[in-house]
């Protein structure tokens, strides 16, 4: 994945996603989200990501088409984890054979439930944007998170 993996152009296509909700079960939920200079992505939406850089590059990489199998999708995100960590967009210090954080997103809103989830969290200096441009996208429950915290080593 390194030799065909361009961090620009992964960065281009998120970015209009961050703070985007999207209706999925009849809930509306986020595949990236800002917060505090860190973007979170979940981990299915960066392998859908990374299946679209793959296609523009035209790169077989197996362990993307057979999504099915648990052991390709974390070996996917365990890379993507570390290039990002050498290039310095790892938001966290995440130990090696993980590719993210679990965290809790709280909102200022009592009656929302603190959903825990895994995220990879990537440092917004990735994205083109600044970081107000990014941070004024944000719509609806997004606006009410107060803090998000990292409670455990993800998958």
């Amino acid at each position: 994945m390194t030799e065909w993996l361009d961090l620009p152009r992964l960065a281009e296509i998120i970015q209009p996603h961050i703070n985007e909700l999207v209706v999925r079960n009849r809930r509306a939920v986020w595949r990236a989200m800002s917060f505090g200079g860190v973007v979170y992505c979940t981990p299915n939406y960066i392998r859908d990501v990374l299946k679209l850089l793959a296609f523009e590059k035209k790169v077989l990489d197996y362990r993307l088409v057979r999504q099915s199998f648990q052991t390709d999708n974390k070996a996917v995100l365990v890379e993507f984890s570390g290039i990002l960590k050498d290039h310095g967009y790892l938001a966290y210090d995440i130990k090696d054979g993980y590719f993210g954080l679990k965290s809790l997103f709280q909102s200022s809103i009592p009656a929302m439930r603190q959903p825990g989830l895994y995220a990879i969290p990537v440092k917004i200096g990735l994205f083109p944007a600044k970081p107000s441009d990014i941070e004024k996208q944000k719509t609806d429950y997004l606006k009410t998170i107060v803090s998000v915290r990292a409670v455990a080593a993800g998958n």
